[in-house]
């Protein structure tokens, strides 16, 4: 009994993918999702930096606030000769005021400055000239 070949041979066109395109199907598609992960990771990273730099604004204006509506003889706003901590932290960050004479005329200088870490210490200061005459 003779084989004939061409009964072997398969006449139809193969169709499907090789284990080879697989895998650097695989491989392309880890490394754009490692790219999308990290995006993520530094996404909520600035996020965050963000939410704290807008707290510590709020923060400082209304620790201001507070303090130049207080008469200009009131004991707080006697000057510090530096930046002085007040009592407690507010959740991470820290409130400090310094308050300065600016010459014999009843003029003074109040900083207030916040401060809170992340990686590094970062702050927020804002500052206001103060008369008696206010």
């Amino acid at each position: 009994m003779k084989l004939n070949h061409k009964n072997f041979k398969n006449t139809e066109k193969e169709a499907g993918f090789t284990i080879v395109e697989i895998l650097v199907a695989i491989v392309i598609l880890t490394v754009g999702l490692l790219a999308m992960a990290n995006m993520h990771v530094l996404a909520m990273f600035v996020n965050s930096s963000a939410r704290n730099v807008t707290e510590s604004t709020a923060l400082a204006q209304s620790r201001m606030e507070q303090l130049v509506r207080l008469p200009f003889d009131n004991a707080e706003l006697a000057p510090t000769g530096g930046f002085v901590d007040e009592a407690a932290p507010v959740g991470i960050f820290t409130v400090s005021k310094n308050i300065q004479d600016l010459g014999g005329n009843k003029v003074r200088r109040i900083d207030v400055r916040v401060r809170w870490r992340e990686i590094m210490s970062r702050h927020t200061e804002l500052s206001f000239v103060r008369s008696d005459k206010f």
